[in-house]
């Protein structure tokens, strides 16, 4: 019978130590099965990392009421003991240490993140701190309480989501503000005629490639490949391999685009004038080669979010339109049209030349292609799921644009100016915050922290409401003397001015439900559900056709309007009920109540200012001042309910 513990005998040489731990290939992940003994495994725990030395290890009692899995049990597990120190080297036992010493020091992970050439990635999260007494909502509890049942959001994330939304904002504001510009140079120059109807349709095509390129669906797909490819080392390789493939595959049917353009123009003006469309025809050949250009900006956009860097892909839009309000202001006469697709044309080579610059100036390695990038038939399967997911919905406003030209003359105009007036504050500072948050909900699901991404969604959604709600009651209000302040001088009439103003207070009362489905549409694509997605705006997009047709008919441009309004809410409360039942990626119960408040106190702080623009006759300017007050106080006072001033002066900081 063994009696004592186990002994090394006289005649055996004593047993070097075993290595320090090394960076092999396995421990790289580029081999396959179990590592060999003494690389960063141990003999009980093959599949588990043996930590380094100065590391504070179990304490003996834990030893003994846990035994190695694959040791003896036990009164053996104390015999054992000592042969276990045989295999682990000169590693200190926890009772020779210091009392108290259990400061936390760097694991394997941070020793070989220095061979693995991380140098160029900068991190976006940061590690939770688990918390399991409080509730997602920040009203429910102190001041400096945690913020989730088990999971605290990383008060650095929130500050890198909310600086990386300010400049979003700031360079989406000034595109913005250079494309209402645009409109309203065309609307004084050309009216709301023929003319002003080609120029709107030869404009479509690029507006659509830019919002459907550039701002969704290839991003969603690229983003996740690119911090795959930087996690194993850098991303410059896949950058240029889908540098080439995008530019060769859409110059193609660029080509292809340019000599049907006759059917592209039956496509998008169904109802325009015979007259009218032939004259639109070269037009749209030429603006055809706008394709390329914008797919080879998107995909510089992705890689240059994916590494954390905003501000070039913000100005894009700002390069774009100003190029173009440059050519049509100076070159753009009634009857003389050439200088728009022109205009267009040069606006899309700078602004992808001045992304490619800053794309070059990137310091990040060029890394190996991730098996999941080198698929190119995963890439092309993707790319329809994403551009349904992402970019259905932003076809609405050209299905109504299309659904439009069969009314009277001048209502695509008047429709596409309406909608403009939407889209400003929409892109400007409403849906921002999604883009600045799809790298780090993408991250985190990464991770397989879903608890931190659901409540980054909630934070998105609690400013989204405040943002959103004072914003359209102020510019409902001042719907109409905003178009008379942009559209009413030149060659627009009272009566176009009136028609324009009336579309555009219907159709504002769908900014919240986009904002929110803006958010949404981010945690789909994070979350890689991109065909769930894809059939809640296919669905949608399809019965939006159907109800406006039916209500364009009846009811002209107004109709259409409020089909609009109607398909984004309903958007939203599909986008709802289907997160509430998701097992990935959910919404949480309990954000819902700080969502409903933000949107109420918004909206009552800015009920005074709507009060005086309505009892107070006021000139366009003067009003549009009172409902920019009134917005900015709706939305101070609503962040300030949800939040507090300790959360807001931390993410400022």
């Amino acid at each position: 019978a063994r009696t004592g513990v186990l002994r090394r005998g006289p005649h055996r040489a004593r047993r070097a130590h075993l290595p320090a731990v090394q960076a092999t290939d396995h421990a790289r992940r580029r081999g396959r099965g179990r590592l060999p003994h003494g690389h960063g495994r141990s003999t009980h725990h093959a599949d588990r990392a043996v930590p380094p030395r100065d590391q504070p290890r179990r304490a003996p009692s834990a030893l003994e009421r846990a035994p190695r899995r694959h040791g003896p049990g036990g009164a053996a597990a104390g015999r054992a003991r000592p042969a276990r120190r045989l295999h682990r080297g000169a590693a200190t036992d926890p009772r020779e240490r210091a009392p108290g010493d259990h400061r936390p020091r760097s694991g394997l992970g941070a020793q070989l993140a220095g061979q693995r050439g991380l140098r160029g990635v900068r991190p976006l999260v940061r590690d939770a701190r688990e918390r399991r007494d409080r509730s997602a909502d920040p009203r429910a509890h102190g001041r400096r309480g945690a913020r989730s049942e088990r999971h605290e959001l990383s008060t650095a994330r929130l500050g890198a989501v909310l600086g990386a939304s300010a400049i979003i904002s700031v360079g989406i504001i000034a595109g913005r503000i250079a494309g209402v510009a645009r409109d309203v140079v065309l609307a004084r120059t050309l009216g709301i005629g023929p003319d002003a109807d080609v120029a709107v349709l030869v404009l479509s095509f690029p507006d659509l490639l830019t919002t459907v390129l550039v701002g969704g669906a290839v991003s969603a797909v690229v983003i996740p490949d690119f911090k795959a490819a930087q996690a194993a080392g850098g991303a410059r390789r896949l950058f240029v391999r889908m540098i080439v493939l995008v530019g060769a595959a859409t110059g193609l049917v660029a080509l292809a685009a340019a000599v049907g353009a006759p059917l592209f123009v039956r496509a998008l003006g169904p109802g325009l004038a015979e007259s009218t469309a032939a004259r639109a025809v070269p037009l749209f050949a030429l603006a055809a080669a706008v394709f390329p250009l914008t797919a080879l900006a998107a995909v510089t956009t992705g890689y240059l979010q994916a590494t954390g860097r905003f501000g070039v892909p913000a100005a894009g839009t700002l390069i774009f339109n100003a190029t173009l309000v440059a050519a049509v202001g100076l070159f753009v006469r009634p009857g003389a049209l050439a200088a728009v697709a022109a205009g267009a044309l040069a606006g899309a080579s700078l602004r992808w030349l001045s992304q490619l610059v800053a794309a070059l100036r990137v310091p990040d390695a060029p890394g190996a292609l991730p098996r999941r990038a080198r698929d190119l038939a995963g890439l092309a399967r993707r790319y329809p799921e994403a551009l349904g997911a992402t970019s259905a919905i932003v076809l609405v406003p050209f299905a109504a644009r299309t659904i439009a030209s069969f009314g009277a003359t001048g209502d695509v105009a008047s429709l596409t100016y309406a909608l403009r007036i939407v889209d400003f504050p929409l892109g400007s500072f409403i849906t921002v915050g999604s883009v600045a948050a799809l790298p780090h909900l993408a991250e985190l699901v990464v991770a397989h922290r879903r608890g931190e991404a659901a409540l980054l969604l909630a934070d998105l959604l609690r400013v989204t409401a405040a943002l959103t709600v004072p914003v359209t009651v102020a510019l409902v209000a001042a719907a109409g003397p905003l178009a008379a302040l942009l559209y009413g001088r030149g060659a627009a009439g009272p009566a176009a001015v009136e028609q324009i103003g009336s579309l555009a207070a219907v159709a504002l009362l769908s900014l919240p439900a986009q904002g929110a489905n803006a958010a949404f549409t981010a945690v789909y694509v994070a979350d890689r559900r991109l065909g769930t997605a894809f059939v809640i705006n296919a669905l949608g997009l399809i019965a939006f056709a159907v109800v406006a047709l039916v209500a364009g008919e009846r009811a002209g441009p107004r109709g259409i309007a409020a089909a609009y309004v109607a398909l984004h809410w309903t958007l939203a409360l599909v986008y709802i009920v289907d997160l509430r039942r998701a097992r990935g990626l959910a919404l949480a119960s309990d954000a819902l109540p700080g969502i409903a408040t933000a949107a109420l106190v918004g909206a009552a702080v800015v009920l005074p200012f709507v009060l005086v623009l309505t009892m107070v006759a006021l000139s366009p300017a003067p009003a549009v001042a009172v409902a920019a007050a009134g917005s900015i106080a709706g939305i101070a006072g609503a962040l300030l309910v949800t939040y507090g001033r300790t959360p807001l002066r931390s993410w400022m900081l």
